[in-house]
C-alpha cells in the first residue's frame, strides 16, 4: 500500500498578512533587478519575518 504523504502546511502567526493586506503592500515594492541572482525567498515571508520580530522582539 501507497504510503500518503503528508503536505505541510506553512505555520501562520497572528502577525502575518493576509491576501487584502499583501495586496495593499505588494505594489510598493521593487522587482528584482535583471541580471543579478534570482531571489530564493518571496518578499511576502520576508514582510511576515520583520513583523514577526517587530512584534515580539528577539530573545
Amino acid at each position: 500500500m501507497a504510503k500518503k504523504r503528508n503536505k505541510s502546511k506553512v505555520k501562520r502567526y497572528p502577525t502575518d498578512l493576509n491576501n487584502k493586506k499583501w495586496g495593499i503592500i505588494n505594489p510598493l515594492l521593487l522587482e528584482a533587478l535583471s541580471g543579478g541572482r534570482p531571489r530564493e525567498v518571496s518578499l511576502r515571508k520576508i514582510i511576515n519575518a520583520i513583523f514577526y520580530i517587530t512584534r515580539g522582539g528577539c530573545a
